[in-house]
């Protein structure tokens, strides 16, 4: 059996909850701090840990990231939050747009799906591949204020924290 064919068995991937994938860097991690300290003081945004929190019983809570593998995991674990996340769930790749079709082809419902990022770059990237897939721009990070907008591309939302999340998907 392919890796990607027991991955589908092992997620499930036909679930009634939506599925919230996260980035990390400027999206949870305060990335900034990180590479300010020499690459010492690993920390998340304030609001992070409360609002995963909350979310996990809205929905399951999946990563999908750039990066090396143990770097991109060590964030998550020295900050406290791995455990918040469905290890399913989590994708961190060395490149985001080589490893989009065959991440999202795990899902069947991808318009329960929902992609939580602050590159716009990705964003779009996301949405010509899945038109259904909502994309959600968090506006913070060296990404987010260095961006220019996308022809013909407007994220489906966009927030200045994660914070805002658990109000959009208690309605």
């Amino acid at each position: 059996m392919d890796s990607r064919k027991e991955r589908r068995m092992s997620i499930g991937y036909n679930f009634n909850m939506p599925v919230i994938l996260f980035d990390i860097d400027y999206t949870l991690f305060d990335t900034k701090l990180l590479k300010e300290s020499n690459l010492t003081e690993y920390r998340i945004y304030d609001e992070v840990e409360s609002t995963l929190t909350m979310l996990k019983k809205q929905a399951k809570l999946g990563i999908f990231s750039e990066g090396k593998q143990d770097f991109q995991k060590a964030k998550l674990q020295n900050t406290g939050i791995f455990s918040l996340f469905d290890s399913n769930l989590i994708f961190i790749v060395p490149d985001k747009f080589e490893a989009l079709r065959e991440i999202v082809s795990t899902f069947e419902n991808k318009k329960n799906i929902f992609l939580v990022d602050d590159k716009l770059s990705i964003l779009a990237e996301v949405k010509a591949v899945l038109p259904e897939m909502t994309t959600i721009w968090v506006k913070r990070g060296f990404y987010a204020e260095h961006a220019r907008p996308i022809a013909g591309f407007t994220p489906d939302l966009s927030i200045e924290t994660i914070q805002d999340l658990p109000q959009i998907f208690s309605q």
